[in-house]
């Protein structure tokens, strides 16, 4: 995954990066998100072996035990989201889990039971906007309902067509990731804009798969994708209008160790 640099990759090929692998502690080198929470410790989702918080030294390990229902619900984690409470969540393969930090235990919330939820966000009134496969959703706390038909598109068929990433970039708006490109959503009318604006030449940024979002203190949204790369887009939150596409950059491919395909960027 990609730990960004506070500057920007003005010279890219200079950057240092510091690997943390199993040799470290960490459960799996199969990572598939990374989130800093409000703390100061640093989670780490895996595709098979669970959670791992660290804390700049040492790692500690979360994983579901089937004979123990204060465990995840599921070892594959999809997104790791803290809420406006300073509330930390989990989703997984099978369900979303709650993290109890006096106990140091997670619990799995039994709405969402066996749900493959890929990305999450919650908003000031406490509901939740989450995505599975193929559906985005939301769900009220306060009455127990949930609306599961909120994205227009027909994408029954399409059931990797939501990618697992999902950001908050104005306070009006949230931003996707697709399996074709990147989608905005208005929280006021819940509509749904595609992003088109690119001032980078001889590109078509509409349909690529897109795998992992990231902003960064300054506002600037980075985009990770499938086979190409990552993005760099700016924000206009004044205007209140869609992200555009300013930058793309890719890593050598005379190093086997490079590759273009960015699942993460925190």
């Amino acid at each position: 995954f990609i730990l960004m640099p506070t500057a920007l990759f003005s010279q890219i090929d200079n950057i240092k990066f510091k690997h943390l692998t199993a040799n470290d502690g960490l459960s799996h080198n199969n990572v598939k998100c990374v989130f800093r929470d409000s703390y100061g410790y640093l989670w780490i989702g895996t595709g098979n072996s669970g959670v791992n918080k660290y804390d700049g030294t040492s790692f500690t390990m979360y994983k579901y035990n089937s004979r123990d229902t204060n465990t995840l619900s599921n070892n594959t984690i999809n997104e790791i989201f803290e809420d406006n409470k300073r509330n930390l969540w989990v989703s997984t393969l099978s369900g979303l889990n709650l993290y109890n930090r006096e106990k140091d235990i997670f619990t799995p919330v039994k709405a969402f039971a066996n749900l493959n939820i890929t990305s999450l966000f919650f908003n000031k009134n406490d509901e939740l906007f989450f995505t599975t496969e193929a559906s985005f959703c939301k769900y009220n706390f306060k009455d127990g309902t949930m609306n599961k038909s909120l994205f227009k598109e027909n994408v029954d068929k399409k059931t990797d067509f939501f990618t697992g990433r999902m950001i908050q970039y104005n306070e009006n708006h949230l931003l996707f990731t697709t399996s074709k490109g990147l989608y905005s959503f208005d929280l006021n009318t819940y509509n749904f804009t595609k992003l088109t604006n690119c001032e980078i030449p001889d590109l078509n940024i509409e349909n690529l798969t897109y795998l992992s979002l990231f902003k960064d203190h300054l506002g600037r949204i980075w985009a990770g994708s499938k086979q190409n790369g990552f993005f760099l887009l700016n924000c206009d939150n004044k205007k209140d209008r869609p992200p555009v596409f300013v930058k793309n950059y890719k890593f050598h491919a005379d190093n086997q160790n490079n590759t273009n395909n960015v699942r993460v960027i925190a």
